[in-house]
Order: structure tokens, then C-alpha cells, then sequence
């Protein structure tokens, strides 16, 4: 008997005082969602969805980069600095968004940081900036269908020129 008490001690103390421990777990940190960009051309925008954060809190968005400017991050309308910029956000529901704008002349990476005024835990993620896409995707089939097809056009000029220099030198012979 005094076994089966101290066995159900033991549970009770372990279940109890995992339940405390829980209770003071550290939070999930902040994250960016899936969806949000990673990349963005030069001039253009993205808006950067973050997740994680306390219900209601305010959320600090700061970018820094080469160049960035006063106009390069936003959020409700509200612009901010020059140098690194920073704009603050209300979390709904723990999510919050930012709107990145890159300058025209970007290169290289960007850093979003994400700072809770309640909770103070911090988000931090990179930024590239990357070349607009300026062409297609041509199969090589097609570049090569292209390729020949030209070539045929020239041997059918040349064969056509070479026939009127025969007649050409045909009717003169005669006359």
C-alpha cells in the first residue's frame, strides 16, 4: 500500500509540475508566412506576411539595405525614415504584414526586422533583390527550327541568283 501512495505521489508531483513547466514554455518565435517574397526586382514591391507574434501588439518593421529610402517600406500608408527605415504595425490575430518597396537601383540583399513591443521577441529575414526577367523560355528545338529555316532561305536566294546569272549569260551569248 505504501508503494501504490508513493507511485501515485510521484505521478501526481510529475503531472502537476510538467504542467507548470509548460505553462512557462517559450513562445513559438515569429515567422515569415509562406507566400511572402524572397526576392523582389529593383523598384518593385512585395508585402511580407509575418506570423507569431502576441494578439494585439505593436510590431516594429525596420529594412535596412543599400539605398533605402523613406519611401521603400510602408505599412497602413505610414513612411519612416532614410537611411534604415522602420515602420510600426498592430498585429491582428499574431500576424502582421509590411509592404517592401526596393529602390530602383537595388542590388544585392535586404534585411526585414521584425521587433514586438509586447513580447519582444524579433523576426529577421533577407531580402534579394534580383534582375527583372527580360526574355523567355525558348525551347532549343525551336531556336534550331529557326536556325535552319534561315539557312534554307539563304540556299534558296543563292540558288535563284545563280539561275538568273545563267539565263542572264544564256541570252547574251545568243544575241
Amino acid at each position: 500500500m505504501k508503494k501504490t501512495i508513493a507511485t501515485l505521489a510521484v505521478a501526481f508531483a510529475l503531472t502537476v509540475g510538467g504542467a507548470a513547466t509548460a505553462a512557462f514554455a517559450a513562445p513559438y518565435p515569429p515567422a515569415v508566412a509562406p507566400g511572402s517574397p524572397a526576392t523582389i526586382v529593383p523598384g518593385g514591391s512585395g508585402v511580407v506576411n509575418t506570423t507569431g507574434w502576441d494578439a494585439t501588439e505593436q510590431v516594429t518593421f525596420t529594412l535596412t539595405g543599400e539605398g533605402v529610402g523613406a519611401g521603400n517600406l510602408s505599412a497602413a500608408g505610414v513612411k519612416a525614415a532614410v537611411t534604415s527605415t522602420s515602420v510600426t504595425k498592430t498585429a491582428s490575430g499574431g500576424a502582421a504584414s509590411v509592404t517592401v518597396t526596393l529602390p530602383a537601383n537595388a542590388t544585392g540583399n535586404y534585411t526585414l526586422t521584425g521587433v514586438g513591443g509586447t513580447s519582444g521577441l524579433t523576426l529577421t529575414t533577407n531580402i534579394a533583390a534580383t534582375t527583372a526577367a527580360t526574355g523567355a523560355d525558348v525551347p532549343a528545338w525551336l531556336i534550331w527550327g529557326a536556325v535552319g529555316a534561315v539557312g534554307l532561305g539563304v540556299i534558296a536566294l543563292i540558288a535563284v541568283s545563280a539561275s538568273r546569272r545563267t539565263r542572264q549569260v544564256a541570252v547574251a551569248a545568243q544575241s
